[in-house]
């Protein structure tokens, strides 16, 4: 109950599904009651429709980053380049979300309030412990009817 918020972009799909609760509970645990998580994740949904409406392969560029170009499968497994370049398997992908499977993650994890979107084949949530507060709300352009 010590801090106000936690950003997590791009790391929950680095821990096994059966660990992801319990990285969420640690969340919940050192959130004061009225914090929150923003979370950011690949969009396993929106990869699968891409690649089949692209028709791409598992080797295929999906899109260019800063870092260079990102197949198919370094979005599904990891960054390739990264993993063999540092030799620390912790780059590796051990999970995937969509839309609907990282709001059950996050509501298993505590959460009741969740509020997810998804674009740029990224799914981005916002999960409180409780009702947001109207400070909360204007944080994320929420009106209380949507909270």
């Amino acid at each position: 109950s010590a801090y106000d918020s936690i950003y997590c972009s791009h790391n929950l799909e680095h821990y096994h599904r059966h660990e992801v609760k319990r990285v969420l509970a640690g969340f919940h645990h050192v959130l004061k009651s009225d914090g929150f998580v923003y979370v950011r994740v690949p969009d396993m949904s929106a990869v699968m429709r891409t690649v089949v409406e692209k028709n791409l392969d598992i080797d295929d560029v999906l899109y260019q980053s800063e870092a260079g170009p990102i197949m198919v499968r370094d979005v599904i497994y990891g960054y390739g380049r990264e993993i063999e370049e540092s030799g620390n398997d912790y780059y590796a992908h051990k999970t995937g979300f969509t839309h609907r499977s990282l709001e059950a993650a996050l509501n298993a994890g505590g959460f009741p309030v969740v509020f997810a979107a998804t674009g740029d084949l990224e799914v981005v949530a916002v999960a409180l412990k409780s009702m947001p507060s109207p400070y909360v709300c204007s944080l994320f352009d929420l009106s209380p009817a949507r909270a």
